[in-house]
């Protein structure tokens, strides 16, 4: 166990030098938390892939299984190509209900999209094989098709790990912008007004001015449209 631990440590040493302070803390939470389950939040563009990457790779070194879960097969796909893990969508890991190691690490991405009693079949097969959960999603994102809400309901009771500094822009004003978007905040309408990032658009022309990347169709500007694209 203290092999384990130290070998964690030091990975999570190493890569802590090119992750932000509030990854690094969320990195270290998720691998060395003496918690079965361990929640994760944080809003889109914060780093949670890069983050994950880390943990992925500091329990992998230490030679303990790791099993990333998605929403969906897409998604999945694209954390078995970015974490280089097993990934599977949480529906399928449900139903096949294949075995789990002892020492395995479970991650679900997107939590906040899975429904609650999935959730909880999931966490009462791990702790039945000595595995551990880590959690990771936004409480502000859209919530399960499913029954769902417990995201928020685990945040408010046994707390998170949160990041709350969006790194995805180079511009903060934007990052900022983004967020005040997630809570709701329509001052956010001004960042993109002063910099002409709404486009006036018909049913029917919106989709040409998405394409265009933002330039409104002359037939927009001439029937003044009423959609806006952020």
């Amino acid at each position: 166990m203290k092999r384990f631990a130290l070998t964690v440590l030091l990975t999570i040493a190493t890569a802590a030098r090119k992750l932000s302070v509030e990854q690094a803390v969320m990195a270290r939470a998720f691998t060395g938390s003496d918690r079965f389950l361990l929640l994760g939040l944080a809003p889109a563009g914060a780093g949670k892939t890069t983050t994950m990457r880390v943990v992925v790779q500091a329990w992998q070194a230490a030679g303990r299984p790791v099993v990333a879960l998605a929403p969906s097969a897409v998604a999945a796909d694209v954390l078995r190509a970015e974490l280089g893990t097993v990934a599977d969508t949480l529906a399928k890991f449900d139903h096949d209900q294949p075995a789990i190691a002892a020492g395995t690490l479970i991650l679900v991405d997107e939590a906040g999209m899975a429904g609650t009693m999935m959730l909880d079949r999931l966490i009462a097969r791990a702790s039945r094989a000595g595995a551990v959960v880590r959690l990771l999603g936004d409480d502000q994102q859209l919530g399960a098709v499913e029954a769902g809400g417990v995201i928020r309901h685990l945040a408010a009771e046994v707390g998170a790990v949160r990041m709350r500094q969006v790194v995805r822009f180079t511009d903060p004003d934007e990052a900022d912008a983004t967020l005040q978007v997630r809570d709701g905040d329509v001052a956010a309408i001004d960042f993109y007004l002063t910099r002409n990032r709404i486009v006036a658009a018909t049913a029917e022309t919106a989709p040409d001015a998405a394409a265009e990347g933002g330039s409104p169709p002359k037939a927009s500007r001439a029937t003044g449209g009423t959609a806006a694209r952020l």
